[in-house]
């Protein structure tokens, strides 16, 4: 995923992280989160492991 003029502008305005995050994703990026939630269904990880190394969104 590259960075669109929505995100471009956002990161140059200083908007929160929260903001460009949530720009992020509804522009299609996947979070290490769900990612990994992607993996563990294909079986290439465990949930126990995205748990340990992801952190729970606050934001959302």
């Amino acid at each position: 995923m590259t960075m669109n003029d929505q995100i471009r502008s956002l990161v140059m305005q200083r908007a929160p992280g929260s903001a460009i995050k949530q720009a992020a994703i509804h522009s299609g990026m996947l979070t290490l989160r769900k990612t990994g939630a992607l993996k563990a269904a294909q079986g290439i990880t465990t949930v126990d492991e995205i748990l340990r190394v992801t952190q729970v969104d606050q934001d959302f």
